[in-house]
């Protein structure tokens, strides 16, 4: 059976739109950053590295990356001691509805029903075309 041209064309953007969201976000720390940024909304340095039990350098890298990425933007809210302060950056809070869409399909395929947790940042008002994903609350439904 032979491929039509258009259908070629679409397979290769999206091999292409894998490898470059794998080269963006496929670090390891990467997606567990996000979504612990995604279900707490905001977190200092600390709160990061406790959560998700990794090293300070490893964890200062990968925010680095991801900030210069635009997935996650630092603000310092206090100067004495220095404290700092990531979130979800637009185009986060953007990947936060895939965040959404891969536990959905994890809950699917192990019968769970979820973790009760829910997302702080992903919602109709900050993302105009987000969509409800079936059985996984957003802190609205």
């Amino acid at each position: 059976m032979a491929v039509r041209s258009s259908e070629a064309n679409d397979a290769g953007d999206l091999r292409r739109a894998f490898v470059e969201v794998g080269d963006l976000l496929g670090r390891k720390w990467h997606l567990l950053i996000l979504s612990q940024l995604l279900e707490d909304g905001a977190a200092g340095f600390n709160e990061l590295k406790r959560e998700g039990d990794i090293s300070s350098k490893v964890l200062s890298d990968a925010l680095g990356d991801l900030e210069a990425n635009g997935f996650v933007s630092r603000e310092v809210v206090d100067d004495r001691p220095i404290r700092v302060e990531y979130r979800l950056a637009e185009r986060g809070v953007s990947f936060g509805r895939v965040l959404l869409e891969i536990r959905a399909w994890h809950h699917q395929q192990d019968g769970t029903a979820g973790s009760g947790r829910t997302a702080a940042i992903v919602d109709p008002d900050e993302c105009p075309d987000w969509r409800p994903v079936e059985g996984v609350s957003n802190g609205r439904t």
